[in-house]
């Protein structure tokens, strides 16, 4: 009965309330686990140690951050195991601790080769995207005829296709030029012109707006021509990336992870793949 409710541990309270932390979508704040205290215990608890509940709560469900590292090993051994076909593989550094992950399911492998899922990087350089691309290659197969990649126009992604994969084509996402146009160029009818002139098919139907475009501002002309018409311009592609002008299905992707990415590495890794197998 005193003030501080010694009785009430944020470890009891966090065993209280780990049902509420199972999903990883679902939201239950420190101010919730003082309501559910309050409503079912008569109890008034500080939202510090609500906070500690929540925590220890996940701890219970997840464990923590080191732990998870330490089982990613033994976890891919056994996805392996249990998933033939399936690659999994750990770079570390030269101290032995983690860099980077790249995890392909078997049967995504077998049913469509050319469609690969995901990556796990310490950060978009030279040296992880190249590692990356090194893996995939293994995984895929060493040549696929009219392999497409479709990518933004980070530099280093650029370097590793054109080391990797020298005969791909590697083409860039509209949105994401477009993005660029908006923010560098302040018109508003520039941004809806780049759109339409992208999506044109015929040359003559391209060059029309493209004109009309640079009459608003040369500038944004002399960006969109280093950007090279044949990597964004629907009438200068040779037909091998289809209609696939955006990496939409990677931004997808990434948003069906966005809550996932709080979790442990292997708590992770396991949500993707149950994610992927469901």
């Amino acid at each position: 009965m005193r003030r501080g409710h010694c009785q009430a541990k944020s470890r009891v309270i966090g065993s209280h309330v780990k049902p509420y932390y199972m999903d990883v979508k679902r939201v239950h704040k420190p101010k919730n686990i003082i309501n559910d205290v309050r409503k079912e215990f008569g109890v008034n608890i500080s939202y510090s140690k609500a906070w500690r509940s929540r925590e220890k709560a996940l701890d219970m469900i997840r464990g923590g951050a080191e732990e998870s590292f330490q089982l990613l090993p033994s976890y891919l051994y056994m996805l392996k195991l249990k998933n033939p076909g399936t690659i999994a593989e750990i770079e570390s550094d030269s101290e032995s601790r983690f860099k980077y992950l790249f995890m392909a399911i078997g049967a995504c492998l077998a049913r469509f080769r050319s469609q690969m899922r995901p990556g796990v990087g310490d950060s978009e350089n030279d040296a992880s995207w190249e590692w990356f691309f090194t893996k995939l290659r293994l995984a895929i197969g060493h040549e696929i005829l009219d392999l497409v990649f479709v990518s933004d126009r980070h530099k280093s992604i650029s370097k590793a296709v054109l080391m990797v994969f020298p005969n791909a084509l590697h083409v860039h996402c509209i949105y994401h030029i477009g993005q660029n146009v908006k923010a560098k160029f302040k018109h508003g009818n520039v941004h809806a012109l780049f759109y339409k002139a992208a999506k044109a098919y015929r040359e003559s139907e391209f060059h029309e707006l493209f004109n009309e475009l640079e009459q608003y501002d040369l500038a944004v002309g002399t960006y969109l021509r280093e950007a090279d018409f044949s990597r964004w311009a629907c009438a200068y592609s040779d037909g091998k990336r289809s209609d696939i002008m955006t990496t939409n299905i990677a931004e997808c992707l990434n948003a069906a992870l966005v809550d996932a990415r709080k979790l442990p590495i292997q708590c992770l890794m396991e949500y993707i793949r149950n994610m992927l197998q469901q």
